[in-house]
């Protein structure tokens, strides 16, 4: 089980963050708050949402926070299908939407799928990504925009993330890997203007 680690996760988050937890129901919302309170995690600042899910991946399904050109904080809702239709998805897409209008914020739907953990940006307009897990047409379990080219999805980067340089990665599939190589487990980057890979032993 998950849950001792997502404890501390919450129980290292609320001292400085709001902490928003996804309970599928009312039922699971109290094994979560026993499971805090056993764990002496104060509760002030985390919020329950009750809402079914397919999965519990909210980096990849979740909204997506960004400020619009006015700088007023909105949500993105971009597509998910299940990370090209390998698991169900359907309780999951909703998800963006569903936390935008509990939070009162205006809700901007991005037409296309796009994974949380697809994409890694620096702050300063560069994005990184793989093109396996983005616009990779085959195979069938791993397709997430049919038919869009590379040219396609830069448009709607560069509009909805702001993004002005755009490195792509070939990525790749491997059976153990549901998200076909995101670049999330490849590289991230730092401040200092760094970035951080790993070893391939690793």
């Amino acid at each position: 089980s998950l849950d001792a680690t997502w404890v501390a996760m919450a129980n290292a988050l609320q001292s400085n963050e709001k902490v928003h937890i996804i309970a599928y129901n009312t039922a699971e919302q109290a094994r979560i708050t026993a499971l805090l309170n056993d764990a002496s995690v104060p509760i002030t600042n985390i919020d329950f949402k009750i809402h079914e899910t397919n999965d519990v991946w909210v980096r990849d399904n979740g909204p997506i926070f960004a400020k619009n050109l006015s700088g007023t904080i909105v949500i993105q809702d971009w597509g998910f299908n299940g990370w090209g239709g390998k698991h169900n998805y359907t309780k999951c897409d909703p998800i963006p939407t569903f936390i935008g209008s509990s939070l009162g914020k205006t809700v901007v739907n991005v037409p296309m799928v796009n994974e949380g953990g697809s994409v890694e940006l620096d702050g300063h307009g560069v994005l990184m990504a793989t093109k396996s897990s983005i616009i990779s047409q085959s195979p069938a379990n791993s397709v997430r925009n049919s038919g869009m080219t590379q040219a396609q999805a830069e448009v709607i980067f560069k509009k909805y993330y702001g993004a002005k340089k755009i490195i792509w990665l070939d990525g790749g599939f491997i059976p153990e890997d549901v998200t076909d190589m995101h670049i999330d487990g490849i590289a991230k980057f730092v401040p200092g203007n760094k970035m951080v890979t790993m070893n391939n032993a690793d």
